[in-house]
């Protein structure tokens, strides 16, 4: 016999209603309760079973979105630049513009590749002689000020204890965040923040910084020390004894490895050789 094929619209309330009345009917399943309570019982583990649905499909929503951010996240944080100096060590940066910066020891720097062409903007903790290349305005960030230039050199201490700039060529403002202050510099001034007011000197502008022209710049610093600064800032695998209580002072202008080991080494009774592009000290 055949039997009649039957078509019900189940995303209507009637439709899965008469569904229901059908396979109560035709397939004699069993229940305890009247058709009203079993098929309200159904409804509801339906709608349960939605609900759980809905919910998978919004975790996974959430957590597609969260991935996304910190993507995109990833890829905003690999535009931005950052150079960090140790103790003794002191490091010339080229910018995207040809700008020069002399980054002194202790001192960080950074600024984002992606907004230079618009805005030069860096950030600045420690102490830096900056040489800018002529364009449009160029600011350095400090704790207590911006300094803003188009182009001239000159050079910033911005830690959080103090707040220096000298200005050798060209014109630099300095607007402190503290007060709203600003000094507007030419060669030969100096600001300086004196209980939290901007106040101008004159010094002594012949000269660049000393410590510019220099590659290392070691204060009484262990051995120890001083070829971990070496090996940061040539990228370079050392090894060597232990040597935290010997100690090295000294000004090193020279750019060229083999010269400055031979200076620290001779200094210290120390030799120095490679193996496989590494340094060996002994």
């Amino acid at each position: 016999m055949n039997k009649q094929k039957r078509k019900y619209d189940l995303k209507d309330e009637s439709g899965r209603r008469n569904a229901f009345e059908f396979i109560i009917e035709n397939f004699r399943m069993p229940y305890t309760s009247n058709k009203d309570v079993v098929y309200d019982q159904l409804q509801k583990k339906i709608s349960s079973r939605r609900q759980k649905i809905i919910g998978l499909y919004t975790s996974i929503s959430v957590a597609a979105s969260i991935c996304i951010f910190f993507a995109l996240s990833f890829f905003l944080n690999n535009s931005i630049k950052e150079y960090h100096t140790l103790s003794g060590e002191i490091m010339e940066i080229y910018l995207p513009d040809s700008s020069l910066v002399t980054l002194n020891e202790n001192s960080s720097l950074s600024f984002d590749t992606k907004s230079w062409k618009d805005k030069r903007y860096l950030k600045l903790d420690g102490i830096g002689f900056f040489e800018v290349a002529k364009g449009e305005k160029f600011t350095v960030l400090t704790h207590e000020a911006n300094v803003q230039v188009l182009g001239t050199s000159f050079e910033v201490i911005g830690t959080i204890d103090e707040l220096r700039v000298s200005c050798y060529t060209g014109k630099v403002a300095v607007n402190s965040f503290l007060n709203n202050d600003q000094n507007i510099l030419i060669p030969g001034d100096l600001s300086k923040r004196i209980d939290s007011q901007l106040q101008r000197f004159k010094f002594d502008h012949s000269a660049t910084p000393e410590w510019s022209h220099l590659q290392f710049n070691f204060k009484n610093h262990s051995l120890d020390h001083v070829f971990k600064v070496i090996g940061k800032h040539y990228d370079l695998e050392i090894k060597h004894p232990e040597l935290k209580n010997q100690y090295f002072t000294g000004k090193i202008k020279d750019k060229e490895l083999n010269t400055v080991l031979q200076i620290i080494c001779l200094s210290t009774g120390l030799d120095f050789h490679f193996e496989n592009k590494i340094l060996i000290i002994n």
